[in-house]
């Protein structure tokens, strides 16, 4: 079996770590899980910069495979991601060519070139949006999945003003890159989660 179809051997996190003291009394301590590298620490391998920065829509498709198939797995993802982010370039280039038209011919306006224009870097905007909430939304998965605190908000924050760099946080995450190796098809599923409670 490849290292690439190999399942996620993971052992689940200790909630519960008994120190012992000089007294002899045990003392119990809860870690909390924690994300393995924080949004800006994922310079710790290139590929997966690289590949988060100018592939991002494989990286995500990577993500939500290994996340159980989630918002329809590596295909749906990868092919609704990519599909936005082009649409969103091609809408820029389309408000360019209007407001260079505009430049070039200067005064009086041509107000539907204007309004044109407008409405293209507006449809490019919303393209740009809806892959930054996906990845807010996605980054709240891997949390959840992980139990990892943090907030709603902080995912937007995240998503929104370090885009490449909590797309490289997620897949060093949930570790859709063997390290030293750039891949582009998905990985097996993580497993469960399970986390032992303890009775009293």
């Amino acid at each position: 079996m490849s290292s690439e179809s190999a399942p996620l051997t993971q052992q689940p996190p200790s909630y519960q770590n008994e120190e012992p003291t000089p007294g002899g009394v045990r003392v119990i301590t809860h870690s909390v899980p924690a994300w393995k590298v924080g949004v800006l620490g994922i310079f710790g391998s290139v590929a997966n910069v690289l590949m988060s920065t100018f592939c991002q829509c494989i990286v995500l498709a990577q993500i939500a495979s290994r996340l159980g198939n989630v918002y329809g797995g590596y295909k749906g993802v990868l092919v609704g991601v990519f599909v936005f982010a082009t649409l969103g370039n091609v809408f820029r280039l389309y408000a360019q060519h209007d407001w260079n038209i505009i430049e070039t011919h200067g005064r009086p306006v041509d107000t539907f070139r204007e309004a044109e224009a407008t409405r293209f870097n507006i449809a490019a905007i919303f393209s740009a949006l809806v892959i930054v909430t996906f990845v807010a939304w996605l980054r709240s998965r891997v949390r959840d999945f992980f139990r990892i605190p943090g907030s709603a908000a902080e995912d937007c924050c995240c998503s929104l003003f370090c885009h490449c760099c909590t797309v490289a946080q997620m897949s060093t995450q949930v570790e859709v890159y063997t390290p030293g190796q750039c891949s582009v098809g998905p990985r097996d599923t993580l497993p469960a989660y399970y986390v032992a409670v303890p009775l009293q």
